[in-house]
């Protein structure tokens, strides 16, 4: 794998990985709430894309 592939999933799963602490640590539906969800969809849209386009230049 190359560097900036890594570089770029280690990003997006710590993305994910904060969006959870903050989904965690607040009441359901809360503006906190939705900004939490929000980033860990937006992070897994974005490790898809990375697999998608990987899958696609093989």
């Amino acid at each position: 794998m190359s560097k900036n592939l890594t570089i770029t999933i280690l990003a997006l799963v710590i993305s994910i990985l904060v969006g959870i602490v903050i989904a965690s640590n607040y009441s359901w539906f809360t503006q906190e709430w939705s900004i939490g969800f929000g980033i860990i969809i937006g992070g897994l849209v974005g490790i898809g894309l990375v697999i998608y386009l990987k899958i696609i230049r093989k």
